[in-house]
């Protein structure tokens, strides 16, 4: 990934972030997953870290591009992009435990080798301006305890305004498939899942 591609993809997830305020509709589906008891094949996925689009997966890449994380309680998070650990590592300590809105978390499952998840993700109505977390469906292929293969979003599609911003693009962009790849990262010592903002809708 190049500077400049890193770069582009920073400045669209800040727009995104910053000009989401509203949560949209929770789905029954999403509720349902969140209060299910815990059932993750574990063998399955490793916890230790984070999935990531590596362009060359045996290299000591700095870079952390479309990471996604897995906890075993069957939540997973979202967390972007970043150019080192350290940057990961900073994000989350300033905006981690203050402003929990801004983790765009998610639940998944895992049936045989797929992997399918459903992560709120933002989409602003316009470049400046308030716009909405969505639900977003993804699947994949897990290999390996180290390789999801054609991560991509699949039906149905988060209803967005295409013609709002970057969101047709973002769209097309998550619909073509990617292969993840596993990076060591202690995520356990950085994020909590016990303080992911969408536990407000699990049922007491």
């Amino acid at each position: 990934m190049s500077r400049i591609s890193y770069l582009i993809g920073l400045f669209i997830l800040f727009i995104m972030i910053f000009s989401c305020s509203q949560t949209g509709k929770i789905s029954k589906e999403f509720i349902a997953e969140l209060n299910k008891p815990v059932n993750v094949l574990t063998d399955k996925l490793r916890f230790d870290g984070v999935y990531h689009k590596a362009n060359n997966p045996t290299a000591k890449d700095k870079y952390l591009y479309g990471a996604v994380i897995f906890f075993n309680n069957g939540m997973a998070y979202s967390s972007g992009s970043f150019q080192s650990l350290e940057e990961f590592q900073q994000w989350h300590q300033k905006y981690g435990d203050d402003k929990k809105s801004l983790q765009l978390w998610g639940v998944y499952n895992i049936i045989s080798d797929t992997i399918k998840a459903i992560i709120l993700e933002p989409y602003p109505a316009g470049l400046i301006g308030a716009g909405k977390w969505y639900e977003c469906h993804y699947n994949g292929i897990i290999k390996n305890k180290d390789s999801i293969l054609q991560w991509h979003l699949v039906p149905p599609y988060p209803a967005v305004n295409l013609k709002a911003g970057e969101n047709e693009w973002l769209i097309k962009h998550a619909q073509q498939p990617v292969d993840l790849y596993f990076k060591n990262v202690p995520v356990d010592k950085i994020i909590d899942p016990n303080n992911a903002w969408i536990n407000k809708f699990r049922i007491k």
